[in-house]
């Protein structure tokens, strides 16, 4: 599996995990998340 295959699943099975959830806790998560790889969502953000 690639890099960007293995990081599209963990993206792909954190939205179906926070989708399940309620709101506030999502954004807490997104917000944790965020905090933890801000420099893997700016990689994102610069792909999408």
């Amino acid at each position: 599996m690639t890099f960007a295959r293995a990081i599209f699943h963990a993206i792909y099975s954190a939205n179906a995990y926070t989708f399940a959830t309620p709101s506030e806790s999502r954004a807490r998560q997104r917000d944790a998340f965020r905090a933890t790889y801000p420099g893997l969502m700016a990689h994102l953000l610069s792909i999408t």
